[in-house]
């Protein structure tokens, strides 16, 4: 499990880490954009990929430790009520 930072880091963009490429968009961009822009390469079903975000620092990190850098850093614009452990897109921007 990744640790979240205390160096500042912060949450940066979703991305997602499919067949061991990954794909992102800049904020205040959202997984389904990822996903449109995976769609728009060709890839014609996306299973088996793992969402998160890359942080400041150029890590990729799944939801679970991108919750923590985000709550560290004081990016949350409010407590998630959905899945509180986990960070979505809309929980920072």
């Amino acid at each position: 499990m990744t640790k979240a930072r205390t160096d500042g880091e912060t949450i940066e963009a979703a991305a997602i880490l499919h067949d061991g490429k990954l794909w992102t968009v800049p904020k205040p961009g959202r997984h389904h954009d990822v996903m449109v822009q995976m769609f728009a390469a060709g890839i014609e079903k996306i299973r088996g990929e793992t969402q998160g975000f890359i942080t400041s620092a150029g890590r990729f990190v799944r939801r679970e430790p991108a919750m923590r850098i985000a709550k560290q850093a004081g990016q949350i614009l409010k407590e998630p009520t959905f899945q509180p452990r986990v960070l979505f897109s809309e929980d920072v921007w």
